[in-house]
């Protein structure tokens, strides 16, 4: 069983035994090759144990195999931030060309920006991460939140993560608004941020 395969395989991963995760996804794409969800998985677990290389041809499968499942190309960007040989211009060519598949389709059903124009009122910045603790997107943002003008600026935090720590917590006394969004599906994250009135996401 493919399933069963992988279920072991992400067990292994959380308990950080991350070659018998590999070794339990590999077994898993034997029983069903032309599985993206593993290579996307696969790729993970690379990232994590340093193959660059390896974690991309994961994602490029996974991509191959689901074109139109946004995940594996969103894990791709990551890792490319990390590869030593990607260029400038080729990060440039792989956001426009995430941007061209999975955004530029859905801008024409979004809502109008109805927030006031008023130029006094406090500007609402929101802040959407999975990454709000010990992370390096979290040890690098925090002093950049904590030291935001409350008088001129209202924090909305729009938290994808799991775990909380001390970090966490410093994030969650640095917000006006703390909002877990870690089980909300897309669209009603999507209208909590239209209802919070951010005008800078």
């Amino acid at each position: 069983s493919a399933d069963a395969w992988c279920s072991l395989g992400s067990a292994k991963q959380a308990q950080g035994k991350l070659r018998e995760a590999v070794a339990c996804f590999h077994r898993a794409l034997e029983v069903q090759p032309e599985r993206a969800g593993t290579h996307a998985f696969l790729s993970g677990i690379e990232f994590q144990m340093g193959k660059l290389d390896e974690a991309i041809r994961h994602c490029e499968r996974a991509i191959e195999l689901d074109p139109n499942c946004p995940g594996p190309y969103s894990q791709r960007l990551g890792t490319l931030q990390y590869l030593p040989t990607a260029t400038l211009a080729y990060l440039h060519r792989a956001h426009v060309e995430f941007d061209s598949r999975f955004t530029a389709p859905l801008r024409a059903a979004w809502p109008v920006h109805a927030n006031s124009a008023d130029p006094d009122r406090r500007v609402n910045l929101g802040f959407v991460s999975a990454d709000f603790g010990y992370h390096p997107v979290g040890i690098y943002l925090i002093r950049i939140v904590e030291n935001l003008d409350p008088r001129q600026f209202r924090v909305v935090c729009y938290s994808g993560r799991r775990a909380i720590d001390p970090l966490t917590a410093r994030f969650q006394a640095a917000s006006a608004v703390w909002r877990d969004v870690f089980t909300m599906p897309d669209e009603h994250a999507a209208e909590l941020i239209r209802k919070d009135e951010i005008d800078i996401l």
